[in-house]
């Protein structure tokens, strides 16, 4: 229910996902001096290299392929702050046991708990008792990578990443309307 890489979740393309942004912003920056000096920066776009160095600090994606620790990864299927890619390009650099559950729980317009809170409960407490008791429970021998479905109710479960498909979207008209003024 978080980030690998904050800057491409909360500013894709180098604009800021301005909600977002401000919502968080709001929480942590009478905590955080660093955060106030930069807020109207985050909100507004502006001196993205500063954002863009404080945030990059602050996020593992760089540094995941270096890991070799066990690591079992939680994902909100819709998460309206940090998105599946969050999880998706994370789990790809991991370089040793890794597992993925992509489920339904996260921040809005998802819950926490989810529908779904006893399995991802069970597999974190098998994950754990595997890799730190050394319970020989098979969870290294299951598939890595697990997917619910909408209800969080029935679940597949993959060998690796699916592959993802594009769809191409075509808009029908061939004319384009001005709505405002004209130069």
């Amino acid at each position: 229910e978080t980030w690998t890489d904050l800057y491409s979740a909360l500013w894709p393309q180098n604009v800021a996902r301005k909600g977002v942004v401000a919502g968080f912003a709001s929480v942590v920056i009478q905590r955080s001096p660093l955060i106030a000096q930069y807020q109207n920066d985050a909100l507004n776009s502006t001196n993205m290299g500063a954002i863009k160095a404080l945030v990059d600090a602050r996020s593992a994606l760089g540094s995941l392929s270096s890991i070799k620790t066990p690591v079992y990864m939680f994902q909100g299927r819709v998460d309206y702050a940090f998105d599946v890619t969050q999880a998706v390009n994370g789990f790809a650099r991991l370089a040793g046991p890794k597992h993925l559950y992509v489920g339904q729980f996260g921040h809005p317009p998802s819950t926490f708990p989810g529908p779904d809170i006893d399995y991802v409960t069970s597999q974190g407490v098998a994950w754990f008792d595997h890799f730190l008791k050394g319970a020989p429970n098979g969870i290294e021998q299951t598939p890595p990578v697990t997917i619910a479905a909408a209800t969080g109710a029935k679940r597949a479960s993959y060998a690796g990443l699916p592959k993802t498909k594009t769809i191409p979207v075509g808009f029908r008209g061939t004319t384009a309307t001005r709505t405002g003024a004209r130069l």
